[in-house]
């Protein structure tokens, strides 16, 4: 549970950061900045969520080659 209320989090401040950056009055520089923020953010993430996947194939994550189950 912990992990999703982080992972919330950070998809928050990454929402936060593209509408700021496409509604404000951003110049050039500070809308590539914000822009490679979101990349860095997102990236993390998505291996976060990644990790979490491969721990856990019994709850749709990826199967390495053990366990799980399967309707048959």
């Amino acid at each position: 549970m912990a992990d999703f209320f982080f992972e919330s989090l950070a998809i928050q401040r990454i929402e936060l950061v593209a509408r700021l950056v496409a509604n404000g009055r951003c110049s050039s520089n500070d809308r590539e900045l914000a822009l490679s923020w979101i990349s860095e953010m997102t990236t993390t993430l998505a291996a976060d969520v990644d990790r979490q996947l491969q721990k856990r194939p019994q709850d749709g994550g990826v199967n390495l080659g053990g366990g799980g189950s399967a309707l048959q």
